[in-house]
């Protein structure tokens, strides 16, 4: 009987010697009893060497369902690596362990380059952050348009999530001006030029009893009129006005407001209201005030609102904490 060592040994130098894309020439010439003795050591070698000889036969191009499955039923990080690429495993099997496998199962499978929308519906089901943001960072293509509208809404509440979503070429251009939030200061530019261009040709009515309402409650800094403004003017509640105002640089709100005509200096008023704890003007505003018309702001609005209202979150109480942001 071979002791553990010596089979760890035997394992290894199989894997090494065999296996290794350096040390191979030509696949062709690979002796089947190599592959057996595989076959036989994988079963009972230790999860380092199983794991090495994962990678060096995907790598390899040597993995086929007989190793694959071999390596699936040791449950440990060895399986994780097969699952991972999804090489020599079938897609009814990637499928249920995406649906029914262990969330470590299902994390690998995320990675899996090319799943089939049946296997990314399965993943994303499971509302889990981290498959989600594998998802998005390894899915080598365009993903489906329910894939991509079901981790956008959950990117508008997931800050790593939107910075991923930012960096793919699919993403909506509404989708991208719905997470308006979460852009870094180049992204923003970005997304308030994509703005300008997406409403050269749409009228702007301006109401000026409205205007007239709004800039009356900021000049007197009454945050309970103007928060009751901006929720009917809008028509959204209060935990999804929440959501708008409480955004950290104060652009959004900027936004809000340039798209009902309100004057910059009374923008500048709220702004620094809103976040008062911040030194001088909130970062952000002045990109919205100098960069979009107001036709271009209610459209970035407009795509906020829409994620907005469809990813309730759990806020404190919704019309206490506005008013404190704006008073």
């Amino acid at each position: 009987m071979i002791n553990a060592a010596a089979l760890d040994n035997v394992a290894r130098q199989v894997s090494i010697k065999s296996i290794a894309v350096a040390a191979i020439a030509d696949q062709a010439t690979i002796e089947a009893s190599n592959i057996d003795d595989i076959l036989r050591l994988l079963p009972r070698t230790s999860e380092a060497v199983a794991c090495l000889c994962a990678e060096k036969l995907i790598h390899s191009s040597l993995m086929n369902q007989r190793l694959a499955d071999i390596l699936l039923r040791r449950r440990d990080r060895s399986s994780l690596i097969v699952l991972s690429e999804g090489v020599g495993v079938s897609p009814l099997l990637l499928a249920y362990l995406a649906k029914s496998g262990s969330k470590d199962e299902a994390r690998a499978i995320a990675a899996c380059p090319n799943a089939s929308v049946d296997i990314l519906s399965h993943l994303v089901a499971r509302q889990d952050p981290i498959i989600d943001r594998t998802i998005a960072e390894c899915s080598g293509e365009p993903l489906p348009d329910a894939i991509l509208e079901s981790l956008t809404k959950r990117a508008f509440n997931d800050a790593r999530l939107a910075h991923i979503m930012f960096s793919r070429t699919d993403l909506k251009a509404s989708h991208r001006a719905s997470l308006f939030a979460h852009a870094s200061p180049r992204e923003r530019i970005s997304i308030l030029n994509l703005a300008n261009a997406s409403v050269t040709t749409r009228p702007h009515a301006v109401d000026q009893d409205r205007l007239s309402a709004l800039c009356a409650a900021i000049e007197a800094g009454d945050a309970s009129t103007l928060t009751k403004l901006l929720a009917d003017d809008i028509k959204v509640p209060f935990n999804v006005l929440y959501t708008i105002l409480g955004e950290a640089s104060g652009a959004t709100l900027a936004l809000t407001l340039k798209g009902m005509d309100v004057p910059a200096s009374l923008i500048r008023r709220a702004c620094r209201w809103a976040k008062s704890g911040h030194a001088g003007l909130p970062g952000g505003v002045e990109d919205v005030l100098e960069s979009v018309t107001p036709s271009a702001a209610l459209w970035l609005v407009s795509a906020i609102l829409s994620m907005a209202q469809t990813e309730q979150v759990d806020k404190p109480s919704a019309t206490v904490q506005t008013e404190r942001l704006i008073a």
